[in-house]
């Protein structure tokens, strides 16, 4: 439903696989997750130059090997966090692979500046994907209720809260499912923190949207959102699995001197606006102008490839 409207011809093809008689020829064709990836291998080359677009480390989502061996394909990489460029070049010794952030609509996801609630609220967006901890966030919300019996949840997710969520959500939840897209901002300003409490995460998208929204973010080191959070500055970064240092941090966020936290909701906007869909589709335009030109990649620096530590798995 999101490609409703858009400029772009939108074809649906019924079935389980996209062959290569179902597209046009062209200059590039892109592949979006490993089973894509699977489909274009033998594609004949007037389909276009293989393209591999990652925003996770997909062994969740099929045969680990299998997966795996799509990573291996002869391909650009485009990459939408910086530890999956690093992952690809370390692990998979692809030097050809291009980080391209994601984008924000600034139309939907923007608020002026404003201080925390007379009660205080957190926010969540729930998950049946036990990879994305919604059972770690309620846990951490309870110890933080401890303290703050008050404390709001404002929660929203695309599936009702399964039968275990329910016997573990904390005391004042709002619920909300499958809200629409103008619904989002006033849930985010609804917050005076959110929360992103996965293992491992490709960007984290929800915790960017919350900061465009004035709203601090508490996230795990899950490596997406570290691309966005600074730790202590525009939010805070806590380890995978640990609800009791998700709590204390939530509960240092709620107990700021306002000035404080006002300063944290500032930064975590300027950075969020950063995260443009103009510098998006620069970056991979150019991108894909020197990929199909045979060009190096790496001469821009917004092209290089990084060398921190990453997740593994």
């Amino acid at each position: 439903d999101h490609l409703q409207g858009s400029p772009i011809p939108v074809r649906a093809i019924h079935g389980d696989a996209i062959s290569a008689v179902d597209a046009p020829d062209a200059d590039v064709v892109i592949g979006t997750w490993w089973e894509t990836m699977e489909w274009i291998r033998s594609w004949p080359a007037e389909k276009g130059l293989p393209a591999y677009y990652v925003q996770h480390y997909e062994i969740h989502g099929g045969p680990p090997d299998r997966v795996r061996a799509t990573y291996r394909q002869p391909a650009l990489k485009i990459v939408v966090a910086s530890w999956l460029q690093r992952l690809l070049a370390e692990q998979f010794g692809d030097a050809r692979v291009v980080l391209v952030p994601n984008g924000l609509d600034f139309t939907q996801f923007d608020a002026a500046p404003r201080g925390r609630k007379p009660c205080p609220a957190v926010g969540i967006m729930t998950s049946h994907k036990p990879w994305k901890r919604t059972d770690l966030a309620f846990e951490a919300i309870r110890r933080a209720q401890r303290v703050l019996p008050h404390l709001r949840v404002v929660a929203f997710g695309s599936e009702p809260l399964t039968p275990t969520q329910q016997m573990a959500r904390p005391a004042h939840l709002e619920f909300h499912l499958r809200p629409a897209q103008g619904e989002l901002r006033r849930l985010y300003e609804a917050c005076d923190a959110w929360l992103l409490p996965s293992d491992l995460e490709g960007f984290g998208l929800p915790g960017l949207e919350a900061a465009a929204c004035r709203c601090p973010v508490i996230a795990t080191r899950c490596a997406g959102p570290e691309d966005y959070v600074r730790d202590g500055v525009s939010g805070f970064l806590v380890p995978v699995d640990a609800p009791e240092a998700m709590a204390e941090r939530l509960l240092e966020v709620l107990r700021m001197p306002e000035p404080v936290w006002a300063a944290m909701s500032e930064s975590g906007y300027a950075i969020a606006r950063t995260f443009t869909w103009p510098r998006a589709a620069e970056i991979l335009e150019e991108a894909l102008l020197r990929y199909v030109g045979g060009q190096p990649l790496t001469e821009d620096p917004s092209l290089a490839v990084a060398s921190n530590a990453f997740p593994t798995g």
